[in-house]
């Protein structure tokens, strides 16, 4: 927690520098448009109070991006902005609902969740995990998913010619022909 409150002081005081003229705002998402040739699109945002709205603020700070990481906000869901007040440039900082989630990498992406013991007591990153946990890794010939937990684990293989599934000492394997 404390790393997050040393994030937070610094972000406020480059946002509150009279010489930046940047706002924090808050709102929703009023429309979605989509980028031309595969390229990430664009939102239209306005205020909670409906006192500002900014236009076609880039869904990724990249501009023509197609790969990478792409977070496409459903319509109407509260966004928080960084707004430039003097030029009207603005940066999407969070949403609190997406429609889409897409993450393409050269080599590898994992997705997991790991249980850990709740403990007021300590930072969030100092939880110890209770033994609970999955994970799936993509890469750009196989997907592999696994699953643990205190008796036992699961897992499950897939490439271009074999699927593969042990659970426990059990194991199950089928080749494409």
């Amino acid at each position: 927690m404390a790393d997050y409150n040393k994030l937070s002081e610094a972000l406020r005081r480059i946002v509150q520098a009279p010489e930046n003229n940047l706002m924090i705002l808050h709102g929703f998402v009023a429309k979605y448009t989509s980028g031309n040739k595969g390229a990430v699109g664009t939102i239209d945002f306005i205020s909670m109070d409906g006192t500002v709205r900014i236009p076609e603020i880039p869904i990724n700070a990249i501009p023509g991006l197609t790969k990478g990481q792409v977070i496409v906000p459903t319509i109407k869901s509260d966004v928080t902005v960084l707004w430039a007040v003097g030029t009207g440039n603005a940066s999407i900082l969070s949403f609190s609902h997406i429609d889409t989630y897409n993450t393409i990498s050269t080599k590898e992406v994992n997705i997991g969740v790991t249980s850990e013991i709740p403990d007021d007591s300590v930072d969030y990153n100092e939880l110890q995990e209770d033994g609970n946990k999955s994970v799936t890794t993509y890469t750009n010939s196989s997907i592999t998913s696994t699953v643990l937990d205190k008796t036992g684990s699961a897992t499950s293989s897939i490439t271009t010619d074999k699927i593969t599934s042990e659970v426990g000492s059990s194991k199950m394997s089928g080749k494409s022909k």
